[in-house]
């Protein structure tokens, strides 16, 4: 239930497993797949051909699925990554509507289905569960489909811009700072009170952090990554343009 410093210290990476080190939360499980999929895209920009990125992505449903039935595991094109697809189509859809890239969505749509369901753990499992899953999926890309209409996008909900800030240092600390809590506090007598308890600490700690971490120091974290990781790329790509 402990950290040590040298865990945090390379968790602070994104990539622990890498330096053979766990997760110290289990939800940051997530971050490798994004880190590889931005990795993508920033060899697609270093090659200087970002202006076939929407051809590659409306491809990458279809190939995908090229995998999954002949039973191919390759890199981007297996787990995780028919919902990267499908947010990929879903971005590009919202200014360009047509027939195909409706049929790629739907493509994603099964992909993720069907990737959910066979990776639903047993313990979850029940008798309708692989209904639930799917219509929960499906519920999920039509919201998002109703965000990308014009009329979703002038949608006005009172409250959603800061929920949607809280979201992420939500994502980042709900899970093991509550099981601690709970773990350390819940009695059968006072359990009810301590889940209130606990959601709202996750919510006021999100909001501490969304506030004084991400924007008032927004400007020191832009330059500090811009010195560092921003200036090496931007060498890489001076390097490369010669080539390209």
């Amino acid at each position: 239930m402990s950290v040590s410093p040298t865990q945090i210290a390379i968790n602070f990476t994104m990539i622990a497993p890498v330096f053979g080190h766990n997760f110290v939360d289990g939800v940051y499980w997530v971050l490798p797949y994004e880190l590889k999929f931005y990795l993508l895209v920033l060899i697609f920009l270093l090659l200087g051909i970002q202006t076939k990125l929407k051809t590659v992505f409306f491809l990458w449903p279809f190939a995908l699925l090229l995998c999954k039935l002949s039973g191919q595991h390759l890199p981007y094109l297996d787990s995780y990554y028919c919902y990267f697809a499908a947010g990929a189509i879903l971005a590009i859809m919202k200014n360009n509507l047509t027939p195909k890239l409706a049929v790629a969505l739907l493509i994603c749509l099964i992909l993720c289905i069907s990737f959910s369901i066979a990776n639903t753990p047993p313990v979850v499992k029940s008798k309708n569960s692989d209904l639930v899953i799917a219509l929960i999926i499906t519920i999920l890309f039509l919201f998002f489909l109703c965000v990308n209409s014009e009329k979703g996008s002038d949608l006005k909900l009172y409250g959603s811009r800061a929920l949607g800030d809280l979201s992420y240092p939500i994502y980042l600390i709900h899970a093991h700072f509550g099981y601690m809590f709970i773990s350390q506090f819940a009695t059968e007598k006072n359990k009810y009170i301590i889940y209130i308890v606990t959601v709202l600490l996750v919510f006021i700690i999100s909001y501490l952090m969304n506030i004084f971490v991400e924007k008032k120091l927004l400007k020191m974290w832009k330059m500090f990554f811009q010195k560092t990781i921003g200036d090496l790329i931007s060498n890489i790509d001076r390097q490369l343009a010669g080539i390209r």
